[in-house]
């Protein structure tokens, strides 16, 4: 059996696992890396569509595998052209660290993601231009209890941890060789907490060979709280006469809904931004997410932002990708999008009412909300590198803050485990051996267990 790590190596995002058992190979997760290429590629350098995979091969960004991508995508590289050879990719969440590139995988390559991740990248897809699922002949979603047989060799049983975005995986993958577990993306902090325990639990009954455990804040000892979080930024609110702003990352319907939660106990009405509340839409329906669909119900108190965009006139051209449930023609309409609207304008005129959620790329519409003095901003969004916003983006929102009165504030629970909670993993399941991935601190891993393996990019670890 062999393991090959061609993301996430001294580096936090990126994961790309490669897994092979009996001649026969299996890939999970296969993400963007949030620091390969930056010396390259900014803003609006970037990789060329036009020219297929050869500026992301040339630069290092995706890994040299003949049978793994779109023979579509190879025509100028030097990659060979094969029918596919993996037997699988495996997709443990919706975090572009972890999925942004399926849309180069060849379209023979079977596909597989929880319900909820896909009901999440199918709303990004649709209002977004920077990810696309890709075509895919076979794809297949799963829930906690699936059991999942790949050809051969392979057995793969996905597990629902807690993290900062909803239907996040492990999974546990037994070939006759062993089993190997990977923890994806996990925290013991967030209101879901029990699921990462039950991970554990299961870890812990097949006496793993090897662990593949990631490591974001082994570094740190700071114990964070969701509900921290909220009673932090409930005393802030409740000291704030005027407009409440707030940066949330999209995807964290946890945080929203600490959010929910204050705007309620304050008496405030929540605004959330259109793009969010297509994905809210869209899991509203899945019975294992309460929290979606009892922020949707309050149909008095939960209102959608509409930005001002392109015609400037708030036409339902130009927001038809939103609007329409996918991007086909026929597609049915999210009516209670428009049912909802409010503007900045509107907001602006009522400041002491609303909790408005806003993220950095329309900070513009401050302009005309106008906030009055007395006015705050809640910075609540996770680590930075779990959405991206680098020093020079951090400093302009600090410049909006102190030019439209608003008070800056930070509170927030990161999406992975620390120190501690990592180490009570890690010896709770006792691994023949630990790889560190998706983080910059491996070495600190020796610190809590003493079989640690340090993967080298696309180098092989024989088990």
């Amino acid at each position: 059996m062999k393991i090959k790590l061609w993301g996430g190596v001294g580096e936090i995002g990126g994961n790309i696992v490669e897994i092979e058992a009996g001649g026969e190979r299996v890939i999970l997760d296969f993400g963007q890396s949030f620091s390969r290429g930056n010396e390259y590629f900014y803003e609006f350098l970037k990789p060329r569509i036009g020219a297929g995979l050869l500026d992301y091969l040339e630069f290092d960004l995706i890994p040299p595998l003949p049978g793994l991508y779109d023979p579509k995508l190879l025509r100028l590289t030097n990659l060979e052209v094969s029918d596919p050879r993996f037997a699988g990719v495996f997709i443990s969440h919706a975090h572009g660290d972890h999925c942004m590139f399926i849309k180069f995988l060849h379209p023979e390559i079977p596909l597989y993601m929880g319900e909820t991740t896909r009901s999440i990248l199918e709303v990004v897809e649709t209002t977004s231009h920077s990810f696309q699922i890709g075509e895919h002949r076979n794809l297949a979603c799963f829930r906690t209890g699936s059991e999942i047989s790949i050809g051969n060799n392979f057995l793969i049983r996905p597990v629902h941890v807690d993290h900062s975005v909803p239907g996040a995986y492990g999974f546990i993958v037994e070939t006759p060789d062993g089993y190997i577990v990977y923890s994806g993306d996990i925290r013991f902090h967030g209101p879901l907490s029990r699921l990462s325990q039950d991970f554990v639990e299961k870890a812990l009954k097949v006496r793993p060979k090897a662990l593949i455990l990631e490591g974001t804040r082994v570094d740190s000892s700071r114990k964070d709280s969701e509900e921290r979080v909220f009673n932090d930024c409930l005393d802030k609110v409740k000291q704030t006469r005027n407009l409440v702003v707030v940066g949330v990352y999209p995807k964290d319907l946890d945080r929203l809904h600490t959010f929910y939660r204050i705007s309620r106990e304050c008496g405030r009405k929540l605004a959330i931004p259109l793009k969010t509340a297509c994905v809210i839409d869209s899991l509203k329906e899945d019975p294992h997410l309460d929290l979606a669909r009892h922020i949707w119900e309050d149909k008095e108190n939960v209102f959608v932002h509409f930005h001002r965009a392109k015609s400037g006139d708030f036409l339902e051209k130009d927001y038809r990708p939103c609007i329409l449930k996918d991007q086909g023609f026929s597609s049915p309409e999210r009516a209670c999008l428009r049912e909802r609207r409010i503007t900045a304008e509107e907001i602006g005129k009522r400041q002491e009412e609303y909790i408005w959620v806003l993220d950095f790329f329309h900070l513009t519409e401050l302009v005309e909300a106008k906030p009055k003095p007395g006015s705050l901003y809640l910075f609540s969004m996770s680590e930075i590198l779990e959405d991206p916003i680098d020093e020079l983006e951090s400093e302009i929102l600090k410049n909006w803050c102190q030019r439209f009165n608003l008070e800056y504030f930070v509170s927030h629970a990161s999406g992975h485990a620390c120190r501690e909670e990592l180490a009570d993993l890690v010896n709770s399941i006792n691994p023949e051996v630990l790889i560190p991935i998706h983080t910059v601190h491996p070495q600190k891993f020796l610190d809590f267990f003493p079989k640690v393996i340090f993967p080298e990019r696309g180098k092989s670890i024989m088990l």
